[in-house]
């Protein structure tokens, strides 16, 4: 089986976007401020786990879901970070993580 490439011409040239950004387009702007929110977000939910807000001892459920939420929170950070490649390896990992909690879950158990 074969496929034929088809080229698209790349009029106007790329260019650099000026650092400031008002030269982002809204929907840059809108992704960005939503990983920020969702870094800041997970990073809460994981203090609150790890007991720093609360008076109670640490339980083994609350560090699993302190280490849940810091696995998000970074990589809404990685991700803030432009998905560099040499991060790659890391975000698979997450992910893979992250999807082997979704299928646990399905199947009905709670722990990965």
């Amino acid at each position: 089986m074969s496929a034929d490439i088809v080229r698209f011409p790349v009029r106007p040239a790329p260019r650099l976007a000026a650092a400031s950004a008002k030269n982002l387009p809204d929907i840059t702007s809108d992704h960005f401020d939503r990983e920020l929110r969702e870094v800041s977000r997970r990073l809460d939910e994981a203090t609150g786990h790890f007991g720093m807000l609360a008076t109670e001892p640490v339980k083994d459920t609350a560090i699993s879901e302190g280490c849940i939420a810091l696995q998000a929170a970074l990589f809404h950070a990685l991700t803030l970070d432009g998905c560099r490649t040499d991060t790659l390896p890391l975000r698979q990992m997450l992910v893979s993580l992250h999807m082997k909690r979704m299928d646990a879950m399905e199947a009905g158990n709670d722990r990965v």
